[in-house]
């Protein structure tokens, strides 16, 4: 009888023993598949975001560097001044454009993160009380 009790005992540490690893193992994972992609999204944002800064730096180079070239002959251009706000006017424009742009990608992800932080909290109840009932 106490053979029978003392390999009750042991397979029910044995149970609730591989139950938790594979609970810790199926968590683990499952928050492992959602960091790559969010990684991969802030990384293409970083990139794209650098892309996007050179771009207005050479567009601003160009028109500084017209402005100066119309500078240095008046002859050619009447009013350098108007020249000066016929170029910037279009790069602010592409400035808030883009400045809005980014912050409905920031504010998207951050959405998205917080969705995935309450799917991951969600998840791992569900995995608790789905292995609480292999637990003898």
């Amino acid at each position: 009888m106490s053979n029978k009790i003392g390999a009750s005992k042991v397979a029910k540490d044995f149970n609730e023993e591989v139950v938790d690893e594979t609970t810790g193992f199926l968590r683990e994972n499952y928050i492992k598949s959602f960091k790559l992609p969010i990684s991969l999204w802030e990384s293409n944002l970083k990139f794209l975001n650098t892309q996007i800064e050179q771009w207005l730096s050479f567009q601003q180079d160009y028109i500084n560097s017209v402005i100066e070239f119309y500078d240095n002959f008046p002859g050619w251009n009447g009013n350098s001044k108007g020249t000066d706000s016929y170029f910037k006017y279009p790069l602010a424009l592409q400035k808030s454009y883009i400045d809005s742009v980014r912050s409905n990608l920031d504010s998207f992800t951050k959405k998205n993160l917080d969705l995935i932080h309450k799917n991951i909290e969600k998840a791992s109840s569900l995995f608790d009380s789905y292995f609480s009932l292999f637990r003898v």
